[in-house]
């Protein structure tokens, strides 16, 4: 780690938090054990998951400004002694069960070291009720209104 880097990290310590649990959650042992667990037909030859899953990691925490890049530096680096469209190839090959494994995995993970929520989210009134938390981001075709009136146009 370059030396511009240590000093911007002892200056953020919620920075350093993140990198810290991120190194946990998703380390290279537990990513490669998901990976054998529910690759199904898919093999690791010359690039392995964990190694794809470190390089989106440094391309999503910004040390690279694109994948391309990050793939370039690493091959360049000798970390990798693949073609540039071999990560590409098996992002693309990866199947559905090893991506909801990983994200299942991870979130498990990550919730062994997260506070449990205070028991009084809600009033009394709504014990009955049950708290999820969802991204609205990702809830499409919702009309923005009540639901009491989302049938009634206009």
């Amino acid at each position: 780690m370059s030396a511009l880097a240590q000093d911007v990290l002892s200056r953020l310590p919620l920075a350093d938090a993140v990198l810290t649990t991120w190194r946990w959650v998703a380390d290279e042992p537990f990513v490669n054990a998901l990976f054998d667990e529910h690759r199904g037909r898919c093999y690791t030859k010359e690039l392995s998951f964990s190694t794809l899953v470190e390089m989106i990691r440094d391309v999503l925490a910004g040390v690279a400004t694109s994948a391309h890049e990050r793939f370039n530096k690493a091959r360049d680096d000798g970390d990798i002694r693949v073609h540039n469209s071999a990560p590409y190839q098996k992002l693309g090959r990866l199947p559905i069960p090893v991506s909801v494994a990983f994200l299942a995995g991870c979130t498990q993970r990550l919730r062994q070291v997260l506070p449990d929520p205070p028991a009084e989210i809600l009033p009394p009134c709504l014990d009955r009720f049950t708290v999820v938390t969802l991204d609205g981001k990702t809830i499409k075709n919702v009309a923005k209104r009540l639901k009491a009136t989302r049938e009634v146009q206009g």
